[in-house]
């Protein structure tokens, strides 16, 4: 997850070749949207075949190579349409070198070229890139030219995310294309990730991203926090020294507020690997509501909670053949059985009414429009208007182009758009759900999620992809904005706070699974968990109290995240492997279908909130 040091995408000057012309008359060019892109940038590369009429020649295979690193194209291969063109997305990467790139359209009627040129770059780096709270890093700002040479009297701003001081906001390269500043964490400054941002006021170099840590002196692992009367949990502390390394025989002092809960011991010395555990056990009958455990070292305190809920309890729901997604509105659930769309009563998992999706419709994605519309993505790329008033189809919808399963389906805020990833057709489409009429289908790299904006940012929608980016979109214009790199290599479904300021996905790759919370306004990691199973779904609650992964663990398959303290909270068991999951509007429940096929209905024993859906 730490970076510590990173190129700046610099701007990219793009050419666009002559025509080149085959043994068969045929006529093919190769141009670029734009001649200048900032760091993560993306441009549009179009090929077009035509004859030397100019007749277009649809149908002809593309191919896009580079003849050294530094872009790449999505998609990379295609052919073109009905006039004669294939598009392709071109975008920098982040450790680009200076220098000159040749970008190879081929295809079967001849070859095109465009050379793109990598101009100077900005460079930042911060040592150490993990420090303690309070504690200071050092910071040194390169410009280099397109040859590698320094570059003076370049004036450098750096910004940062979160409580960090910069010391000098605002330096100026020397001779040697250097400059440096010092940044400080402050005592009150919370552990987490931060992102220091270099950038030069004109733009002409771009900006550079390094990504910190600040970690705790002193810090304390309830695992679970959501504990029963008469169960018991494991209380973790560990201990680290100036240079964040774990250290042991550290005494440490511990206490609890109230006398319903104890721990087994009320002072512990840490050992060799800088840590000591004891048990926290919550007594039988004791009242509901959380209670502050408190560690205490000669230098400073950490703490965390233990939250007493009533005890979760789960229910088979019988009559479902192949579950595979589920959503949350008002009093009511829906899943997604197959090629039906089941409505059950959220208090009981009573199913009060199914309506057939239509002949050869698999489903494998839900999301809702309150308790009118539903919409469901299937095996094929179709997406599957549901009048949930009328219990009918209203209408399905396809891009001939796109065939493949729908991995997440998102309705924007503004009520203008549905977005359907397809990962395997590297493919957004996109309806106007006024209409239910495709709008356009955008193209990305294998799109695992898709999210809309909320709040203050709702103008935006969001895209993960398998590789672990997030991209910002505008939904008014279907512009790319911001790229995020998640740090884990991997991307999954995406849920967005009420407010719009939080994202979080639950990112799988293989066998190994995060989920990464997301500062949207800052387009910024701010943390990445790792889940003990590789996850399938995720849903939040209404007041976004807790985030709900489901995985394919055969037991306790749904992890609950607190996001108050950013912590795993605990674990529910839905009995096999889940699929899916979603919240009921009170927060008192969960509905997940799994693999055994069924739905669990998960009482989760939280006190109630407001209205929440799932993904």
């Amino acid at each position: 997850m730490v970076v510590a040091g990173a190129w700046a995408v610099p701007i990219l000057a793009a050419a666009t070749a002559l025509p080149a012309h085959a043994a068969s008359d045929s006529v093919v060019e190769a141009t670029t949207a734009d001649r200048s892109l900032q760091r993560s940038g993306t441009t549009v590369l179009e090929v077009k075949v035509t004859d030397a009429d100019g007749t277009p020649r649809s149908g002809r295979a593309v191919s896009i190579s580079f003849d050294s690193p530094g872009l790449t194209a999505s998609p990379d291969t295609g052919a073109t349409d009905a006039q004669g063109v294939f598009t392709s997305t071109l975008t920098v990467a982040t450790d680009a070198s200076p220098g000159r790139r040749v970008v190879s359209a081929t295809t079967s009627d001849g070859v095109a070229t465009a050379v793109v040129s990598v101009a100077g770059s900005l460079m930042l780096t911060v040592s150490p890139s993990r420090v303690l709270v309070g504690g200071s890093a050092s910071v040194v700002v390169s410009t280099v030219d397109d040859e590698g040479g320094p570059v003076a009297g370049v004036g450098v701003s750096l910004e940062s995310s979160g409580a960090v001081d910069v010391v000098d906001h605002d330096v100026t390269t020397g001779a040697d294309g250097r400059a440096s500043t010092t940044i400080v964490w402050g005592d009150d400054a919370q552990p987490g990730m931060t992102t220091l941002i270099a950038s030069v006021a004109d733009g002409s170099w771009g900006q550079s991203r390094t990504v910190l840590e600040a970690l705790a002196p002193l810090e304390v692992v309830l695992s679970p926090m959501l504990l029963s009367p008469g169960e018991t949990g494991r209380l973790s502390v560990l201990t680290r020294d100036a240079s964040t390394a774990p250290t042991g025989g550290i005494p440490v002092s511990l206490s609890v507020t109230g006398s319903e809960v104890t721990l087994s011991s009320s002072s512990v010395t840490t050992n060799g690997r800088g840590t000591a555990v004891v048990d926290v056990v919550v007594a039988p009958g004791a009242a509901r509501g959380a209670r502050t455990i408190t560690a205490a070292t000669s230098d400073t305190t950490a703490s965390t909670e233990v939250r007493v809920t009533d005890p979760p309890s789960s229910t088979e729901l019988s009559g479902f053949r192949a579950p595979r997604a589920v959503a949350a509105a008002g009093a009511r659930a829906f899943v997604v059985d197959g090629d039906s769309l089941a409505s059950l009563d959220s208090s009981d998992g009573t199913v009060t009414a199914r309506m057939a999706l239509g002949q050869g419709i698999e489903g494998r994605a839900l999301t809702l429009d309150g308790t009118t519309v539903a919409y469901v993505g299937d095996v094929a790329g179709r997406v599957v208007v549901c009048d949930l008033s009328q219990n009918a189809v209203r209408a399905v919808v396809s891009d001939p182009a796109v065939s493949s399963p729908i991995a997440q389906v998102s309705l924007h805020s503004s009520g203008r758009r549905v977005f359907a990833a397809s990962p395997e057709a590297n493919a957004v489409v996109m309806i106007d759900p006024r209409t239910d009429t495709l709008v356009r289908t955008l193209s990305a790299t294998r799109p695992v999620g898709v999210a809309s904006g909320a709040g203050s940012l709702s103008f935006f929608f969001y895209v993960v992809e398998a590789d672990g980016t997030l991209r910002y979109f505008d939904e008014r214009d279907d512009r790319a904005y911001s790229v995020v790199d998640l740090g884990v290599g991997a991307g999954g479904p995406m849920v967005v706070s009420s407010d719009g300021e939080t994202g979080w996905i639950a990112a799988t790759s293989g066998s190994s699974s995060w989920l990464v919370t997301v500062a949207l306004r800052q387009a910024t990691v701010t943390q990445a968990v790792r889940l003990a199973a590789s996850a399938r779904g995720i849903a939040r609650s209404a007041d976004d109290a807790y985030v709900y992964v489901a995985t394919a663990a055969a037991s306790s398959s749904i992890t609950a995240f607190a996001t108050d303290v950013a912590k795993v909270a605990g674990t529910f068991d839905a009995g096999a492997a889940a699929l899916s999951v979603a919240a009921t509007p009170d927060g008192t429940r969960l509905l997940v279908p799994t693999e055994q096929p069924g739905v669990t209905l998960i009482e989760t024993g939280l006190a109630a909130s407001s209205s929440s859906g799932g993904e």
